[in-house]
């Protein structure tokens, strides 16, 4: 699904807020994502990285990295996107999305919400873009 909501077309900044959506929708979707996902990024020291499963999820972080990658260096080269560490990038992108929703009780206490409601979905997504789009849009790919 992330793959599929940048062929769809539009610019760098188009891209990469349908992106945030799409990949937000999916951890909404599914609640244990999240931790799922948290858990084999940091703690997957017991694991050897040779089992099919091991090995697809491995392929699956790393095209979803890879493709985010991307979306930020055209953003960065077009000039849409201001100059900015990719690898750093990232490290914000998974604490702004997927720690969100990984972070149970917590951050149902800190909305008043649970954090998988439609309506705290959708501020998510608003909140994450308005602070990406103030941090890493340049002036010129701002939406007038």
């Amino acid at each position: 699904r992330l793959i599929r909501a940048l062929a769809e077309g539009g610019t760098p900044l188009e891209r990469f807020d349908r992106w945030l959506d799409t990949l937000i929708d999916i951890l909404a979707e599914h609640p244990s994502s999240a931790r799922l996902l948290l858990r084999s990024l940091f703690e997957d020291d017991d694991l050897t990285g040779q089992s099919p499963e091991e090995r697809a999820v491995e392929k699956v972080i790393e095209r979803m990295f890879a493709t985010a990658s991307n979306l930020l260096r055209e953003g960065m080269e077009t000039g849409l996107f201001r100059m900015a560490s990719i690898p750093h990038t990232l490290q914000s992108l998974v604490g702004l999305t997927v720690y969100h929703f990984a972070s149970g009780d917590f951050g149902d206490e800190l909305v008043g919400q649970s954090l998988f409601h439609p309506h705290q979905v959708r501020k998510r997504k608003d909140e994450i873009k308005a602070l990406l789009h103030h941090g890493l849009v340049t002036r010129s790919g701002e939406k007038r």
